[in-house]
Order: C-alpha cells, then sequence, then structure tokens
C-alpha cells in the first residue's frame, strides 16, 4: 500500500463543498445533524468521502508499524564527507578542499531510484537474450516494491476481514442470488425473458460480445447518473456496520485463549511446582526475591490470557511464515476487489476511461469472423508463453515483488482516502475523524436506567481489566475436577 500520491490542486468547488461539510461537524456544531435529505450531489459525494476517511483513519493504525522516509539528496557538505570516508588512507594527503560551486556540486552522489540500469561490466554476464531485456528494459520500467504485510495478529486479520466482506459480499452475494432466482425460474416471466435472449446470442454468437457491453454499460451508469445517492450512501454505512460486525465476531471467536490438554498440563505444572516449594521451604525467599510486588504475577496472567489460538509464541518460523502469506493473500484480495470497485464508481476518471477505452477494443475483437478472433486469442496466448515468461523469468527475486498486480493503476480504499487527505491538507479543513453523532442523541426516559446499570457495571468491569477473575475460575474449577477424577482412579482412594 503506498502512500505516496501526488494528488491534484482542489479546485474552487471543492474548497466550497469541504467546507460547507466541514462546518456541519465543527465542535460547536457537534449535535448538529444535518438533512440528508437536502444535500446535493456534490455535498452527498463530499459527506462520503468523508466517511471513508473516518473510516481509514480508524483502521489505519493496525496496519502501520514504522513509516520509511523517502531517499533524500545529499548537500554539498555532506556529500563531501561521505566521499572522504570511502577514500583510501594513502589518497587523504592529495584530497583537494571541499567544492562550493554549483558546477561541482553536481559531483554529489543521487539517491537511487528503481529504474537504475545496470553497469556495463554486468552486461557481459548475461547468459540469454532473456535476462539482457528483463535486465536493461524491463527492470527500470517497473514500479517500487510492494509494501509486504507485517507479521500475523488477529488485529490485523480483523480488519483485512472487514475489508474483504465489504469488497466481496456486496458484489458477489447479490449477483449469486440473482443467479440462482433465475436458473429455480422463481420469477417465471424474469427466467422465461433472460432464457430467451441467451439463446439468441447463442445462435447468433453475440454472447461474449454482450457480456462486454454490458460491463461497458455499467462502467458508463455511474459517469452518466450521479453517485453517490442517498439511498447509495446509507446502503454504505449499513455495509460498513455489518463488516465491522463481522470482523468483531471473528475475532472473538478466534481471540478465545485455547483451552484442553494444554491447558490442563499448565495446571499440574503450576500445582506441582507449588508443592515442591512448599516442602523444601523455599516459597517464602522466593517470594521476597521477587520484591513482594504483584507486578510479576499479574504480567504472568496478563501473557497466559494474551495467549489465543493463533497467536501463538511458540510457533515455528515457517507457521509464522504460512499466517503472513495468508494474510498477504487475503489483503491482495480485498485490494483487487476495492480496485475493481474504484474504477466503476469513477474515483480515478482518467483510469475509468481508459477501461472503457478497452472494453471498446474487446468489443470491436469479438465482432470478428470465428477464425480471426481464435487466431487471435491463440496467438496472445503463445506469445506470452514463449515470449513473455522467460523474460520474468529472468529477473531477479528480488523485484518479483515490483510486478504490478492487475488493476494496479486503480486506487485501492487507502489509497482514495490519502487522496482525500491531501485535499483536505491543501484546503487546510480538518482531517481527524469526526465524532458520531447518535451518541449524542437524546435518550428515552426509559433507557436512563438502562444506562445508569451500565454504566455502573462498567465501572466494576474497568476495575478488574487486568485480570479476567471468571475464566481463572472457570480454568480453576475445571482443574480441580480433573485432579479429583485422577485420585478416584488411584487404587487406594473410594
Amino acid at each position: 500500500m503506498s502512500l505516496d500520491i501526488d494528488s491534484p490542486r482542489p479546485s474552487s468547488d471543492s474548497y466550497r463543498h469541504l467546507s460547507e461539510i466541514d462546518s456541519l461537524f465543527t465542535p460547536e456544531n457537534d449535535v448538529y445533524e444535518p438533512d440528508e435529505n437536502d444535500l446535493s450531489e456534490a455535498e452527498l459525494r463530499e459527506l462520503y468521502d468523508r466517511e471513508e476517511i473516518d473510516r481509514f483513519l480508524n483502521l489505519f493504525s493496525t496496519f502501520v508499524t514504522e513509516v520509511q522516509a523517502p531517499t533524500t539528496p545529499l548537500s554539498s557538505d555532506e556529500a563531501w564527507n561521505s566521499n572522504l570516508a570511502a577514500l583510501s588512507d594513502d589518497q587523504e594527503d592529495s584530497t583537494p578542499p571541499p567544492p562550493h560551486s554549483s558546477v561541482d556540486r553536481e559531483w554529489g552522489p543521487l539517491p537511487s531510484a528503481p529504474g537504475d540500469k545496470f553497469s556495463t561490466s554486468q552486461a557481459a554476464k548475461y547468459t540469454s537474450l532473456s535476462e539482457e531485456i528483463a535486465c536493461n528494459y524491463l527492470l527500470p520500467a517497473l514500479p517500487y516494491p510492494r509494501t509486504r504485510v507485517p507479521s500475523f495478529t488477529i488485529g490485523r486479520l480483523r480488519v483485512t476481514l472487514q475489508r474483504l466482506y465489504l469488497a466481496v459480499m456486496h458484489v458477489h452475494k447479490p449477483f449469486f442470488e440473482g443467479l440462482m432466482k433465475l436458473a429455480t425460474w422463481e420469477s417465471h416471466e424474469t427466467s422465461l425473458f433472460y432464457c430467451i435472449i441467451f439463446w439468441t446470442l447463442w445462435w447468433n454468437n453475440l454472447l461474449v460480445s454482450a457480456l462486454i457491453i454490458r460491463a461497458a454499460i455499467s462502467l458508463l451508469r455511474r459517469r452518466l447518473f450521479p453517485y453517490p445517492t442517498l439511498e447509495d450512501l446509507r446502503r454504505h454505512r449499513e455495509d460498513v456496520s455489518l463488516a465491522s460486525d463481522f470482523g468483531q465476531q471473528v475475532s472473538d471467536r478466534l481471540s478465545a485463549s485455547s483451552f484442553g490438554i494444554t491447558e490442563t498440563y499448565r495446571l499440574f505444572k503450576l500445582i506441582g511446582q507449588t508443592q515442591r516449594n512448599i516442602l523444601k521451604g523455599k516459597a517464602k525467599e522466593k517470594f521476597r526475591k521477587t520484591n513482594g510486588s504483584s507486578s510479576d504475577v499479574q504480567a504472568d496472567i496478563s501473557s497466559q490470557q494474551g495467549t489465543t489460538i493463533l497467536d501463538d509464541p511458540e510457533d515455528s518460523e515457517e507457521t509464522k511464515d504460512l499466517k503472513r502469506i495468508g494474510l498477504q493473500l487475503l489483503n491482495d484480495i480485498a485490494d483487487l476487489h476495492e480496485r475493481i470497485r474504484n474504477i466503476v464508481i469513477w474515483r480515478r476518471p482518467e483510469v475509468s476511461w481508459r477501461y472503457v477505452l478497452i472494453l471498446s477494443v474487446m468489443f470491436l475483437v469479438t465482432l470478428l469472423p470465428a477464425q480471426y478472433a481464435i487466431k487471435l486469442v491463440f496467438f496472445s496466448l503463445g506469445f506470452t508463453f514463449w515470449h513473455v515468461t522467460p523474460v520474468l523469468a529472468a529477473l531477479p527475486p528480488s523485484a518479483w515483488d515490483r510486478i504490478p498486480l492487475p488493476f494496479s493503476d486503480a486506487p485501492t480504499d487507502a489509497e482514495y482516502a490519502m487522496e482525500l487527505i491531501s485535499r483536505r491538507v491543501a484546503a487546510g479543513l480538518q482531517v481527524e475523524p469526526r465524532k458520531s453523532h447518535k451518541k449524542s442523541k437524546k435518550k428515552r426516559p426509559s433507557d436512563s436506567v438502562d444506562s445508569l446499570d451500565s454504566s455502573t457495571s462498567g465501572k466494576s468491569e474497568s476495575s478488574d481489566y487486568s485480570v479476567d477473575w471468571k475464566k481463572w475460575g472457570d480454568r480453576l474449577a475445571l482443574g480441580k475436577s480433573v485432579v479429583r477424577d485422577f485420585k478416584r482412579l488411584k487404587p487406594n482412594n473410594p
């Protein structure tokens, strides 16, 4: 997920609409909620973008570990000092004074870029024409490598599942439900209509052409008709809420500590160690050596509580890599769906127009006679197999991450949110997440008692937030029952 975004300067209309939307969420108007039915198309779009910024800022911190500053060229003095350090000891006496002219400053080292070509000494080491083409022509044209997904955690999995749910379920679920209704003839008239169209297009060899035209119409419809409408905005809010609930439910299920043989073994080990310390008379001495503080005990308990089904600290490196690869795969699938969706809703018009042109060319190709269309298809497959694949295979392994993914010219939701943030910063507007206005509404009198009970229970829970006593009580009860069962199995016990 690249954060280096060169966003255009917003127009005066953008400043005006951004200011109008931002004025609705100022601290003094914190309780005020605008009447969304009276908002214009531009104001609805700005409100939709503002909610995308809020969602991005709330999810961004889960994946951020560090920010690497871009490479900047060295100044003349720094470049001179770095050159001095690289010189050998026998050349120190003949070193000229530091340069100060603008002409001499060009001798400073330039920042490395991904498009640097290989030197002529390396050119003689090429073993094939494919390797030479890959290193001299393809490698300089590749973009920067993609950011690797950090190590696996339950929180990152939750965020990824939210993105995947929002990107996939909103598209695929209605599509397959509609196909199932057509296939089962729930609506006889609708199924009969599409059945006649299908076999008519099949008889005239126009099935592929019709599918391409349908995709182009769906793409142009968002350009001709306003988006988002008020219905689209409310549906998007509902989808975001469902995605958040889905991710939280999965996180709660996976965050439950693994209980079974491992936990039973830990209980027996703890009981046996305590009995040995008491018999040897070293329990008090060990307690004194620990400075008599309960922080170590709480730290040990918290470490036991943090052990989950997927967050096992004893995982091998291979297991951790598999988890990270699985998380990377889910992120790539979510990115692909987000890019396609952003193409359809014209978040970058130049990219959407490019795909309209591609669909138009594909439609014209499908109108060719069958023999020419089949020849063109097999020509593309053969050229890719015999000529493109060897060049890609000749790339060094370090450059594989630089190969762009499909639809990489379209932004993901995170990249688009960064563009919106940069525009708001350029306009001098706030980019902090706005407060939830639903909480500021007046509550009903019947809810006052419930809110009081919830507040008192929240205080009692917050006082014991460090230790889950109920969970440890259940574990202790289970451990006692297991010990009692083992004692009954002994021959001398009743």
